[in-house]
């Protein structure tokens, strides 16, 4: 029967699964998805609810009156991210499909490209799930129609979200069996197990959710429902073309609750979140001072009704009192006046009284008739100081030590190792987890388009090196390895991790460089120490020549011969550098040394050898 869909396990083990999973992401997408108006979210309402329990009524509704949206936690967690995405600018990626076929390869490298569209699948639309979706599904379907021109099927790639998630079934260790899940503007659901795909349409009366689909599990377990699916399309994977984008649980007791970079963060975002919207209303105060002044003698006077019994009250400190002083209470409430016993929360701008001195009951005149209170500067800068210091333990737990925080600390280089190789294994933790993502979708796609055996192997890594360190701090660790004596390996390693940074979004100027590099003679030195070396006879004329004129030599092999990038560009990488090298020296076979200089250097074109070493610029 079309309706029946066997799986694993019935879908009640999972009901409290989804529920965890639901608050957890709602706590994930209130710091980190920039919203308008979070307050309907389930964490907004507990972090509400702490805020209530530690201020009073008044404090309360000031607290509420700064509170702004989009949240300012989301600019803390946005420069968690932004460190985070580093991970797409690895040094040394390697994306490998080995087919059988060469037209196969051909056709794969042109469909992930064009119709995939990797790697801005994974750089943009993926990234944003990853930033607020961590239990969210990734699919792999296939069109009811195959494209005309196309001898191929044509799979595609696409995100469920947890709000579209009507029910899934598990292994126990994380991974899905089958799900069901809902698409509200398309009116259709669908279900997804390891033999076949099923749609139904909504029917035209059907309002939003899956009632209508009178979903039920059988007593083996089996998901259930009389109803024929509009479209059944088996397929031959073995396998269920759906998983969750993420694998590492929160917990291993809950094994479908997906972890985010932030979750262990969460709680110090709520408290950074309050200690931010507090500060900002001490801020105020610099702006608007608390003026003081002697308190008017209210004279407030009203009948009221209380039951059937009238009673004349009058004001005495901001409490109705009747004539005999007795409080008039109501529901067991001192009733204030409603002139003067209201006090609003002292804020900026404020205007508060005390009371009229009088010696016969004690109050002396002590004060002066008006006064200006000014903030406090110590709770000031307690609350700065330590508004900055949550923000930066928030993002180095995230991250690592950022770069831009290493400054703030006395650290030695041993510690700043460390920090550094703390945020390489935090990126490669992240980036395993887009790499399964990508390899099952290519996987997939592949199975569906080619067949499981058109390919012997696919290998999807991001790198392993990461641009943790600035050009700035390279070019530092570069003079300081040089004046230290390092081997010209280690100075030209550092010379090409420098280049890789500098030019890491330039990648034809980053070639160029690196062209450059392999040309010039003593890459690693100055022109003034290559000159050294030269007189103490280290340095062959002709290198020192070329050395020295670098710059010049260059432009004019461009105009003879055209750009670097493209020249010889058929033949091995080895032999156009060994060309180029020996155009360099043709040119300058016809200089001679000056005969002025009695150490007969060889001349240096004015700027030579300037600009080309991109480790001292």
């Amino acid at each position: 029967m079309d309706g029946v869909m066997n799986t694993p396990k019935t879908s009640k083990q999972h009901v409290n699964q989804l529920s965890l999973m639901r608050r957890h992401q709602d706590w994930v997408k209130m710091h980190c998805g920039v919203s308008i108006d979070p307050t309907a979210s389930e964490a907004y309402t507990h972090f509400d609810k702490m805020v209530r329990g530690m201020l009073t009524d008044e404090k309360y509704k000031m607290f509420c009156s700064l509170l702004r949206w989009p949240l300012p936690s989301n600019e803390v967690t946005a420069v968690v991210f932004d460190r985070l995405s580093r991970v797409f600018e690895g040094r040394n990626p390697v994306f490998d499909y080995q087919f059988h076929e060469t037209t196969i390869a051909d056709d794969w490298n042109w469909y992930r490209h064009e119709r995939l569209h990797e790697p801005d699948l994974w750089r943009e639309i993926g990234w944003r799930f990853f930033r607020t979706e961590p239990n969210s599904i990734i699919v792999v379907d296939m069109p009811t129609e195959r494209e005309k021109g196309d001898k191929y099927p044509q799979p595609y790639a696409y995100w469920v979200t947890l709000d579209d998630i009507v029910d899934y079934g598990s292994d126990g260790r994380g991974h899905l069996t089958w799900v069901l899940f809902k698409d509200d503007n398309k009116r259709k659901a669908y279900f997804i197990d390891d033999k076949v795909y099923r749609v139904w349409n909504y029917p035209d009366e059907a309002v939003m959710g899956l009632d209508w689909l009178h979903v039920r599990y059988d007593e083996n377990g089996g998901l259930y429902t009389d109803i024929e699916a509009d479209v059944t399309n088996p397929h031959k994977l073995g396998y269920i073309p759906a998983k969750w984008f993420l694998d590492d649980p929160v917990d291993l007791s809950t094994p479908d609750v997906k972890k985010s970079p932030v979750t262990d963060v969460l709680e110090k975002l709520d408290w950074w979140l309050f200690f931010n919207t507090s500060k900002r209303h001490l801020d105020t105060y610099g702006a608007y001072p608390i003026y003081a002044t002697v308190e008017p003698q209210c004279s407030y006077e009203e009948e009221l009704e209380i039951g059937e019994k009238k009673i004349f009250a009058h004001c005495e400190g901001g409490i109705l009192v009747e004539d005999d002083g007795k409080p008039i209470m109501i529901d067991g409430v001192k009733k204030k006046c409603p002139r003067c016993g209201e006090h609003p929360l002292t804020g900026p701008g404020t205007l508060i009284t005390r009371p009229m001195p009088n010696s016969e009951s004690g109050v002396p005149d002590i004060r002066n008739v008006v006064q200006i209170l000014s903030v406090d500067k110590e709770s000031l800068d307690y609350n700065t100081g330590e508004l900055e210091r949550l923000r930066k333990d928030i993002i180095s737990q995230c991250v690592g030590i950022d770069n831009d925080m290493i400054s703030d600390f006395s650290v030695s280089d041993a510690q700043i190792a460390a920090n550094y190789e703390s945020q390489g294994t935090i990126l490669i933790r992240v980036k395993r987890e887009l790499e399964a993502a990508q390899k099952f979708v290519d996987t997939t796609c592949i199975d569906l388009r080619y067949g499981k055996d058109s390919y012997e192997s696919i290998t999807v890594n991001y790198g392993t090196e990461f641009y943790t360190l600035s050009t700035e701090q390279l070019r530092k660790r570069y003079k300081e390895a040089k004046e230290s004596g390092a081997s010209e390996s280690d100075l030209m390693a550092l010379r090409k991790q420098i280049i890789e940074t500098e030019y890491r979004n330039n990648p034809t100027e980053q070639q160029r460089m690196f062209i450059l590099t392999d040309v010039e003679p003593l890459a690693s030195m100055s022109v003034g120490e290559a000159m050294t070396r030269w007189q103490q006879g280290l340095v062959d004329d002709t290198d020192m020549k070329v050395k020295a004129n670098f710059a010049g030599l260059m432009r004019r092999f461009e105009r003879e011969n055209g750009n670097i990038i493209f020249f010889a560009e058929s033949k091995p990488y080895y032999e156009k550098i060994d060309i180029i090298k020996q155009k360099l020296n043709d040119y300058v076979k016809g200089i001679e040394p000056r005969t002025s200089d009695p150490a007969g250097v060889p001349p240096v074109a004015p700027g030579a050898g300037e600009g080309q070493n991109p480790a001292e610029e």
